[in-house]
């Protein structure tokens, strides 16, 4: 288990790297790759120490369209990439994920900001996500 100072440093390296930060649940690590100033991803990574099916959805709100929506079955420990609006031009307008497992659903958005919005399922089983900073 973390200490608060290595969480509080966590998070801080977490923002200052990503531009993003994590809403519920204890701070997971740095991704690596998946940023970029030019556009904006989302991707999932299971922390369980069993397989999880998952349901991502990624939704335009300003047009309420959803541009993206899948069910996967990752493995323990896998991470995937599973959006990536380098092809779709959005400009400004906002993003909001919503990810559903038998354990619960949650619901980010990435207000406008380019940058990686990552789900994580928690060891628990509970989600928790990053809001992206601008």
């Amino acid at each position: 288990m973390p200490t608060r100072r290595n969480v509080l440093l966590g998070v801080t390296g977490i923002v200052g790297m990503t531009g993003c930060m994590q809403i519920g649940g204890e701070p997971g690590p740095a991704e690596s790759g998946g940023t970029s100033p030019d556009y904006r991803t989302v991707s999932i990574n299971n922390e369980r120490d069993q397989s999880v099916e998952i349901e991502i959805t990624v939704n335009v709100t300003s047009e309420t369209k959803t541009v993206h929506s899948e069910i996967y079955d990752l493995d323990p420990g896998e991470e995937k990439l599973v959006y990536n609006t380098s092809s779709d031009d959005f400009g400004a307008r906002s993003l909001e994920v919503t990810a559903k497992t038998d354990s619960g659903n949650i619901t980010r958005g990435n207000h406008g900001c380019d940058g990686h919005t990552p789900v994580i399922i928690e060891p628990d089983g509970s989600l928790s996500a990053y809001n992206a900073v601008c």
